[in-house]
């Protein structure tokens, strides 16, 4: 029996993403990403792959829905959050994220663990 491919995943993360915008420092006269922000979009692209199970990246318009779940009240912008994620995904669930064109984003403070959930659904 062939099934056809899901239109929508959803992957969940036990942290929250670390923002990309001072993510590089200069060492040794080289530009070298953050261990941190590098081993989160390696864990992220690592999961989508095994949630993709095979499949090319998606062509087309996609909507996009993240749930952001801070273990603390820091004042932090969620848009510093989307940058890494966003792109990790990039070449595994969408050829690029320039094909997002709905993005929902939520954010909960105060929770008992940081999460970060992410649902990409295909638009037909």
């Amino acid at each position: 029996m062939i099934t056809a491919p899901p239109s929508a995943i959803t992957l969940t993360f036990p942290w929250l993403f670390k923002s990309k915008a001072n993510s590089y420092r200069i060492k040794r006269r080289k530009l070298v990403k953050d261990a941190t922000v590098a081993a989160q979009e390696a864990a992220a692209s690592a999961t989508a792959i095994t949630m993709m199970d095979g499949q090319p990246p998606w062509n087309g318009p996609i909507a996009v829905t993240v749930n952001i779940s801070m273990n603390d009240n820091r004042r932090r912008d969620i848009d510093g959050c989307l940058k890494s994620l966003l792109d990790s995904l990039n070449g595994i669930v969408w050829k690029d994220d320039n094909q997002i064109v709905e993005l929902h984003v939520y954010k909960a403070q105060g929770c008992p663990q940081p999460i970060t959930m992410i649902t990409i659904s295909k638009l037909i």
